[in-house]
């Protein structure tokens, strides 16, 4: 059929390619991927995810790559609901993850433009855009700078619609990443390296006058570290960079990463959840005294903080027991 068309013209294929609505059907491989390109030649990215979506197997890494990359700009109307386009896009980024077609950039740019895919998702952040910030601290930095005004800046002139844009997107881009920096070739996370990482961020952030909230953010993301083999958390490497680098800015870094990361939850009457919670802290903090007292002293934090939450909900549980609701 596509040789039909062509064989009419450079007049009739534009006009045949600027507004055909292909449909799905068992392709033939050769078929799906001249569509898909000739589609994304057009201009038509959003035609050609919803032509190809059901069938990334057989669609060509490269026409997923100019699919992904053309969508965020497009205007076309969809022929489907932005949820099937979420799951299609989440497969699309499955395939070529699978295939290993695109670098660990390529796919890195991918995922920032898609930023709100991995928002809050329950498995971690954008694997490679971490994986790029860990091995580029300069990256994290140019987020911060683009999120955060410098300190003692005087300048409160409005940001445009564009400057706007890029801040929403360097903020959801700090609030999306899980992951810790400083793993070996291996996945083995160690202290030296994720303490070389921080303090080049620290620099960084010191030269363009954001060295305060990049030593908030670089506590959050310490926050997302994992429990310790000992059963104590953070873990031991993350504990070793907290005693090597830890000040007042990354410890409420810390503290405010890991209460968000409590998430929604069932309320029970009172505060015993928060006491628990608070317990728990502080049996943390008493393994931690003798050997990583700083990391014993941002425990106890959390810890009083979730004490100071569970009197607040001991008292308005008791005046609604009092009120009769």
């Amino acid at each position: 059929m596509w040789s039909k068309v062509e064989a009419m013209g450079n007049t009739v294929a534009r006009m045949y390619w600027t507004t055909v609505q292909p449909f799905w059907r068992k392709h033939l491989h050769d078929d799906i991927n001249y569509a898909t390109r000739r589609l994304l030649e057009f201009g038509r990215p959003r035609a050609a995810l919803d032509y190809a979506h059901l069938d990334w197997g057989r669609v060509e890494s490269e026409y997923i790559h100019g699919i992904l990359a053309g969508l965020p700009q497009s205007n076309e109307p969809s022929l489907s609901s932005d949820r099937l386009d979420t799951y299609a896009i989440q497969q699309a980024f499955k395939v070529l993850g699978e295939r290993g077609a695109l670098t660990q950039a390529e796919l890195a740019r991918l995922e920032f433009l898609y930023l709100e895919l991995f928002w809050l998702e329950e498995e971690g952040g954008p694997p490679n855009l971490e994986k790029e910030i860990e091995a580029n601290p300069d990256l994290f930095c140019q987020a911060i700078a683009l999120a955060y005004r410098p300190e003692n800046d005087s300048d409160r002139r409005e940001l445009a619609e564009d400057e706007r844009n890029a801040a929403h997107k360097a903020y959801r881009l700090l609030d999306t990443l899980t992951r810790v920096p400083g793993h070996d070739t291996d996945g083995t996370l160690r202290s030296d390296k994720l303490t070389n990482w921080i303090r080049k961020a620290q620099q960084l952030c010191d030269s363009n006058g954001r060295r305060p909230i990049g030593d908030e953010q670089i506590g959050q993301l310490l926050s997302n570290a994992p429990m310790g083999d000992d059963g104590v958390w953070p873990c031991v490497p993350v504990r070793e960079t907290l005693e090597a680098v830890s000040n007042d800015d990354i410890a409420l870094g810390f503290e405010i990463g890991r209460r968000n990361s409590r998430g929604a939850h069932v309320r029970a009457g009172g505060g015993t959840q928060e006491r628990e919670l608070a317990g728990q802290y502080t049996e943390w903090a008493k393994a931690c005294d003798y050997t990583y007292p700083k990391t014993a002293a941002t425990l106890r934090q959390i810890a009083s903080a979730y004490e100071r939450e569970a009197q607040w909900h001991d008292e308005e549980s008791a005046a609604q027991r009092r009120l009769g609701y």
